[in-house]
């Protein structure tokens, strides 16, 4: 059982003068007075125990006699501003190996709604707002390869090419799994580009012949897809594509949400997207 842990870089004492001179040279304007370390620090303790941006600058207020360098406390301003401009790299979070990674892409909600009971009942029922989080997991390591965030109206399939286009830069991929919900002729063509084998589950309605009479390059790749699911049993065809390991990504969401909530606190968009990547990025350091 994995519990609650801090990780304390000691590069954050000891290069803050160092990491603050490298940021501030040729800077025009106000120079920075935090480092990146610090700044990412304080993020990972704020979204690891669910503080606020006021919670969080009490803890910092009390840490700061271990750390002589900090003489100033960041205000609320300063902290928002520079949590929601980093540019998180989930790739960083994730340890390098020269093995292929095995993917699972799903997609689920988180809540964005901010409007409580007494809303409901004075104004009626209202449609909740969603927002939905795309993830590229790690079968192996279970650790969120590459995410996209988006509206609840936008399809999971028009986040799959994306994600993976992103996803093969940084890592090398041997095979996809998905539901039924990815079945896209397109997909199959950028996997086969890349050379990347498919476990994506056809839909119960895909027929090979049909698509054999029709015959066009670009939809070989999934024919091939559908001719051999129709050739075995589910069974026997998921155990061949590897198609069973899709579920760890339900594991992974379910993990994800446990640790970080089930919603959003971010009321924005784009601060909410931000929200999300920082808990990702926590994520992946605590597996």
């Amino acid at each position: 059982m994995q519990r609650g842990a801090v990780y304390l870089d000691p590069k954050v004492l000891h290069n803050w003068d160092k990491e603050l001179q490298r940021m501030n040279k040729n800077k025009e304007g106000h120079q920075f007075e935090y480092p990146v370390s610090f700044i990412q620090f304080i993020g990972l303790l704020k979204v690891n125990f669910g503080f606020t941006y006021r919670k969080i600058i009490g803890f910092i207020d009390s840490f700061s006699a271990l750390c002589p360098a900090l003489k100033k406390i960041p205000n609320y301003t300063t902290l928002f501003r520079r949590m929601n401009n980093m540019k998180l790299n989930l790739a960083e979070s994730i340890s390098k190996s020269s093995e292929p990674l095995f993917l699972s892409i799903d997609a689920s909600g988180l809540k964005a709604d901010h409007g409580g009971t007494w809303l409901e009942k004075r104004f009626g029922r209202k449609k909740r707002k969603w927002i939905k989080i795309h993830f590229a997991i790690d079968t192996n390591s279970k650790r969120i390869i590459e995410l996209s965030v988006t509206t609840d109206n936008v399809h999971d399939n028009r986040r799959f090419r994306g994600i993976v286009k992103r996803a093969s830069k940084n890592h090398k991929i041997s095979k996809i799994a998905a539901d039924p919900a990815y079945d896209d002729y397109k997909n199959y063509e950028l996997l086969h580009k890349k050379k990347i084998r498919s476990a994506i589950k056809p839909r119960l309605n895909s027929n090979p012949d049909y698509l054999q009479a029709r015959y066009n390059p670009k939809m070989f790749p999934r024919w091939l897809q559908i001719l051999l699911f129709h050739k075995y049993s589910f069974k026997t065809w998921k155990n061949k594509t590897g198609y069973n390991y899709r579920t760890l990504s339900e594991s992974c969401f379910s993990a994800f949400k446990a640790n970080y909530g089930e919603g959003v606190s971010a009321k924005k968009f784009h601060y909410a997207r931000n929200e999300i990547l920082w808990k990702a990025y926590a994520y992946n350091i605590s597996r």
